[in-house]
C-alpha cells in the first residue's frame, strides 16, 4: 500500500509543478497559484517522503485499482485548491 501513497505524493508534486508553471506564466493568477503551489507541492512532498521509507510489494490487482481511484480523487481536489483560493466554486 505504501507504493499507492508514494505514487499519489509524486502525482501532487507533478499538479504542484503544473500550478507554478501557471503562476510564473500568468501574473493575474500568480498569487493564487503561487500558494496554491505551494501548498500542493508541500503535501506531495510529506506524502511521498513518508511513504518512501518502507520496502515495495509486488503491485496486485487490488493496487492497481486503488491507485487509479486515488489518483483520480486527488487530481480533482488538487485542481480545484486554486479555484478555492480565489474563491470559485468548483
Amino acid at each position: 500500500m505504501s507504493f499507492v501513497a508514494f505514487i499519489n505524493g509524486l502525482v501532487l508534486i507533478f499538479f504542484a509543478s503544473l500550478m507554478a508553471l501557471v503562476a510564473l506564466l500568468f501574473p493575474v493568477t500568480r498569487e493564487v497559484f503561487g500558494v496554491a503551489a505551494i501548498l500542493v507541492g508541500g503535501i506531495g512532498v510529506l506524502v511521498s517522503g513518508a511513504s518512501s521509507s518502507s520496502s515495495y510489494l509486488e503491485m496486485r490487482q487490488l493496487h492497481a485499482f486503488l491507485l487509479t481511484s486515488s489518483v483520480w480523487l486527488i487530481a480533482a481536489v488538487a485542481g480545484a485548491v486554486p479555484l478555492y483560493f480565489w474563491a470559485l466554486s468548483p
